[in-house]
């Protein structure tokens, strides 16, 4: 099994969705999903929302192993409600 950490850089618009050939990744490719911590700073709970199931499904959907991460460091503007309620969303959905 070949492991790469793949990291996708949110604000530089990059996707890795776009990007994945055809092929499963199941148990041969891991892959750094780079939550916009922009949008988590906006502390807009819809949009938080969208930003962690965009990344989400898009991983399920390949069955891609994943490591959840933000796209850079979290930033004092990010409150801890938010921060909070973004790794609540990954818990209760992250598996598949």
């Amino acid at each position: 099994m070949y492991c790469l950490n793949l990291t996708i850089n949110a604000r530089a618009s990059s996707s890795f969705f776009e990007a994945a050939p055809g092929d499963k990744y199941e148990d041969t490719c891991l892959v750094g999903i780079a939550l916009d911590v922009r949008v988590v700073a906006t502390g807009d709970r819809v949009k938080i929302k969208e930003e962690c199931f965009g990344k989400l499904n898009g991983m399920k959907a390949l069955r891609a192993p994943y490591i959840y991460m933000s796209d850079h460091s979290i930033p004092y503007n990010v409150s801890l409600a938010s921060y909070e309620y973004m790794l609540e969303l990954f818990w209760e959905n992250c598996r598949y």
